[in-house]
């Protein structure tokens, strides 16, 4: 049994004690979970431990048999141990490789163990000593090998320091979600991406001046700075491809999500969202995918997979941010740290109550009268109130625990399924709304139905 299994109980006491970078690289190649218990019974912890354990990957091969005293048939059949024996040749050859390029990182004294606990990947070197072997140049080689293609110019590029940064987090297997602040072009557009020095306080008592630079606001600025940040962790993730969070990653991967973010679901959404709301979104998004993988069972691959296809709740937040600056009541955005402020001139403002007044009219047959106080006058009760588009958007998240199971979240073309219409039973928005009416439910194979004219209980999926 081997990763992605579950770690069965009688080995999870022993392969805790591996070092975080020896039991990526072990479960990468699917070792199976006895034999790293015996490197670790063995006190075989670390990578350098496991790249000297034999003197070479063909020894590593034909000794398996006698290092984890198995005699065929008794303990093993045949073709199991010639899997285990090619798996054990893998896990030595790329850790010997690993050490030689990284032996800063891989030693033993770099990865030694506190109190019992494996140390974290690079073990107790600073998070400063991995930001230093961040070099430009090898960066630049290592995109080249991994991704098939020139990475982009410098141009194109970030400074050393938000490089070193970055790396440090990819060479602990995470990508985090950095600030835009802090992700600072080489070459400047404009004044507002110039690194400006700030004082940052590290420790009571203790105080350091940190470069910065402006959040961006115009949709050009958001756009170099999406193109900033997909160049700056292609390069970081390069050099450590072999750990298991990115293992299956591919550059693809990257390309789609920001094509599904530069989608009508996202940026083509109608009304259009302001640059410093795609922006918050954007990194919202990457804020979800550090939750995803911080407990190392999600690659970034999948954790990529499930924003764009599970992004109901944050797509809610931004929709009720959009709504709310058409309104005048904020929603600018930027990081999520930005003050508030009003969009919209109020002729724009009154504009839009009308097309919405007219709107509801026409889909719920309420006279306006009804609609100029809150939406609380005369109709029937399934109708929305007036202020209800900020107070709809939190309402929202409590439909998603009555979405049943069988239901899919997104049609076929990408297009998330109106929580309203289906749980509620009525969409306020009518022909209007940007979310799809037609049936979610899914056949036992994940058949989609999507299609109108019957209730979902009646839906032919449900006998298939």
């Amino acid at each position: 049994m081997a990763s992605p299994e579950k770690v069965p109980e009688l080995y999870k006491e022993d392969i805790g004690k591996l070092s975080e970078r020896t039991r990526q690289l072990m479960n990468s190649k699917a070792l199976p979970y006895s034999c790293m218990a015996n490197f670790a019974k063995k006190r075989y912890t670390s990578l350098e431990d496991t790249a000297d354990r034999f003197d070479t990957p063909e020894k590593a091969r034909d000794q398996t048999r006698t290092t984890m005293s198995l005699e065929v048939p008794r303990d093993i059949n045949q073709e199991d141990l010639n899997y285990m024996e090619v798996k054990m040749y893998q896990v030595v050859k790329q850790a010997k490789l690993d050490h030689k390029q990284h032996p800063e990182v891989g030693s033993s004294t770099a990865e030694a163990t506190h109190g019992g606990r494996p140390a974290p990947l690079g073990g107790n070197l600073e998070e400063s000593s991995l930001m230093s072997k961040a070099d430009r140049h090898d960066l630049q080689k290592a995109y080249l090998a991994a991704w098939g293609v020139p990475c982009p110019g410098i141009a194109k590029q970030c400074k050393l320091e938000t490089i070193e940064r970055q790396y440090a987090k990819c060479a602990k297997g995470d990508v985090g979600s950095m600030h835009s602040k802090h992700v600072i072009p080489h070459v400047a557009e404009s004044p507002d991406e110039k690194p400006l020095e700030v004082p940052r306080t590290t420790a009571p008592g203790e105080t350091r001046t940190e470069n910065v630079r402006k959040v961006p606001q115009t949709r050009r600025q958001v756009d170099r700075f999406f193109d900033f940040w997909q160049t700056l962790l292609l390069m970081c993730i390069a050099p450590y491809r072999n750990l298991t969070p990115f293992a299956d990653f591919k550059k693809e991967d990257l390309d789609n999500f920001y094509t599904w973010l530069h989608g009508k679901s996202v940026a083509g959404y109608t009304p259009e969202p302001s640059p410093g709301q795609l922006l918050w979104f954007e990194r919202q998004c990457w804020s979800e995918v550090e939750i995803l993988m911080c407990d190392n069972t999600v690659t970034l691959k999948k954790a990529l997979f499930e924003v764009q296809h599970n992004p109901c709740l944050l797509i809610s937040d931004l929709y009720d941010k959009v709504k709310a600056s058409n309104y005048g009541s904020g929603g600018g955005g930027g990081d999520g740290s930005q003050s508030r402020g009003r969009t919209r001139s109020r002729g724009t403002r009154g504009q839009k109550r009308n097309n919405n007044s007219q709107e509801k009219e026409k889909s719920q047959g309420r006279g306006a009268k009804g609609e100029k106080k809150g939406g609380r006058g005369k109709g029937n009760g399934s109708q929305s109130r007036g202020k209800g588009d900020k107070k709809g958007g939190k309402a929202g998240k409590g439909l998603l625990s009555q979405w049943k199971d069988n239901w899919a979240k997104e049609d076929p073309k990408g297009t998330p399924y109106c929580l309203d219409f289906h749980v509620k039973g009525n969409c306020p928005r009518g022909q209007a709304c940007p979310y799809s009416h037609k049936c979610p439910v899914m056949s036992k194979s994940g058949y989609v139905c999507d299609k109108m004219g019957h209730t979902k209980e009646a839906c032919k999926q449900l006998e298939r």
